[in-house]
Order: structure tokens, then C-alpha cells, then sequence
């Protein structure tokens, strides 16, 4: 969701009442802020789902929220945020970490017959990073505007722990031999560094 400008708070207020609102029909929801990177400045809701049926059928409680239809009904009459999706994504490495607040996201588009093989580096490149304090995660869209990509999501636990992750890890040689080998599968084309703000 990206803001209009002069409605910034307005924006973060509606993102978080919705996320509350969600709360009440899903376990795990979680929204956060880009700081920096593509899209800095946007806000984006994430929420975990068993499988694509249970994801249907909160849809379809959510439309049926008396707060939902409440918060639907404002943003029609004093829009602040562009609205982007929602679309669904298929998580194919890690588990999302409760205690994560701050993390850096790298977006690669690849050929899906390559997907296999990013999934097993993103493996190895976790099993080496194991006895750190990185949390990782990769999906890919089943739902989406362009599904021709694969995210890998580096989670901490504060913004502090995102900067070192990036000084301790993100600048090692040992990283960028990963990089090297993750752009012989497919093309680095984002990334953006985002903090949780629920």
C-alpha cells in the first residue's frame, strides 16, 4: 500500500486498524514499513494461512466484518493509501519468526524450472548462516501480478540487528559467493530493507 502524499498517518492508522481487524479472523498477520530500498515509504500486511482454502474462507468473514466494511466504507470517501493486491505466495524455505521486526528482502525473477535449485541454495546459505541470528525465508507467487519471481526474506529482531546482519553477513565474501551462484539461476532485480509496525 503506497501512501498519497499528505495522508502518511492517516495510512499507517487504516493499516493498523486493519491488521487488528484481520487479527480477529487470522493467527499470524503481521504489517510493516519500508524503510528503504524499492517501494520505500509503502506499507505491507502480511498474514499466514494453513492452506488456499482457509485463506478463502477469511476473505470471505473479512468482507462479512462489520469493522472491515466500516474502514472500507472511509477509504472510498477520503482515499490515503493506493492499494496493491492482495496476491498469494507459497512459502518454499523457513518458517516465519514471531520475535522478527525488522528484516531485508531480495527479490530475484528466474525461470520457474530454476525455483528447485534457488531453494536448495537458500538451504545451504541457511544451514551455513545457522548459528546466527538471521531468520530466512523464501516464496514464490501463486497469485500475483508477476510470478515469474523467487523472494529470500532476512529477518531480525530490530533494526540494529538488520544493520549488522547486513555488516557480518551481506558483506562477507562467503555471502557473495552465495549472490554469485543465486545470479546464475536468476536476476537480482529489488531489494528493500522493511520494519514491523504490528
Amino acid at each position: 500500500m503506497t501512501p498519497i502524499v499528505g495522508k502518511s498517518r492517516t495510512g499507517e492508522e487504516r493499516v493498523l486498524r486493519l491488521t487488528k481487524i484481520m487479527s480477529k479472523h487470522v493467527e499470524t498477520v503481521r504489517a510493516t514499513k519500508v524503510i528503504a530500498g524499492a517501494g520505500a515509504g509503502e506499507f505491507h500486511v502480511y498474514a499466514s494461512f494453513e492452506s488456499m482454502s482457509k485463506a478463502a474462507s477469511v476473505s470471505s468473514s473479512l468482507s462479512m466484518d462489520d469493522e472491515m466494511q466500516a474502514l472500507m466504507a472511509e477509504r472510498e470517501a477520503d482515499q490515503s493509501l493506493e492499494l496493491v493486491g492482495p496476491e498469494a505466495f507459497r512459502r518454499v524455505f523457513g518458517e516465519p519468526n514471531p520475535n522478527t521486526h525488522a528484516g531485508l528482502v531480495r527479490v530475484y525473477q528466474m525461470p520457474r524450472k530454476h525455483v528447485p535449485l534457488a531453494v536448495d541454495l537458500v538451504d545451504e546459505m541457511a544451514n551455513t548462516y545457522s548459528d546466527d541470528t538471521v531468520n530466512i525465508m523464501a516464496t514464490v507467487p501463486v497469485i500475483a501480478e508477476n510470478m515469474d519471481r523467487l523472494s529470500v526474506f532476512y529477518g531480525f529482531a530490530d533494526l540494529a540487528g538488520l544493520g549488522e546482519g547486513i555488516d557480518r553477513i551481506g558483506m562477507s565474501e562467503e555471502f557473495q559467493k552465495f549472490v554469485m551462484r543465486g545470479n546464475e539461476l536468476g536476476t537480482l532485480i529489488e531489494s528493500y530493507a522493511m520494519q514491523r509496525i504490528h
